[in-house]
């Protein structure tokens, strides 16, 4: 079977998985193997992983990264237009994109420092996350409950 056969093939097992079909059910329509269907299935299920795994742990970094410098692009042009422009309506439609711009890219920014300083702990899927710790979190809950009492 060709590479091209092989990715149609599991295309048509994907789009019968999410429409709610069992393996056996969508071997029987598209008149293949169930172990077969296994298969695809956990090809796809493994290749999901490896690329979210991916993404997680510097791949939105770089998304982030391309959009930065989208968004600068963009700027750029707006401005030319905002100082090309001489109707006083059009300037204020495009001030409001460059707000918007502007807006967008500290939101993305915001995202990205979240993303970055998170924790410095991966989960096995790549997440980042900030360790518990039962002990320290019992003391910053009395601190609080503290101050709380301090401040009445």
């Amino acid at each position: 079977m060709k590479g091209s056969e092989i990715f149609y093939r599991k295309q048509q097992v994907a789009y019968y998985f999410i429409q709610g079909y069992n393996q056996s059910q969508i071997a029987e329509k598209l008149d293949i193997s169930t172990k077969t269907v296994y298969r695809d299935l956990s090809d796809m299920k493994n290749e999901s992983y490896e690329w979210f795994s991916g993404f997680c742990t510097g791949g939105i970094l770089f998304y982030h990264k391309r959009n930065f410098d989208c968004n600068d692009k963009i700027m750029t042009e707006l401005w030319k237009v905002f100082e090309s422009t001489e109707s006083e309506a059009m300037k204020l439609k495009v001030l409001d994109s460059i707000g918007d711009k502007a807006r967008s890219s500290s939101e993305m920014l915001s995202e990205s420092y979240n993303l970055k300083n998170i924790g410095n702990t991966f989960s096995p899927l790549g997440f980042r996350y900030r360790p518990i710790n039962e002990e320290t979190d019992i003391l910053s809950e009395q601190n609080v409950q503290q101050k709380d009492k301090t401040s009445e």
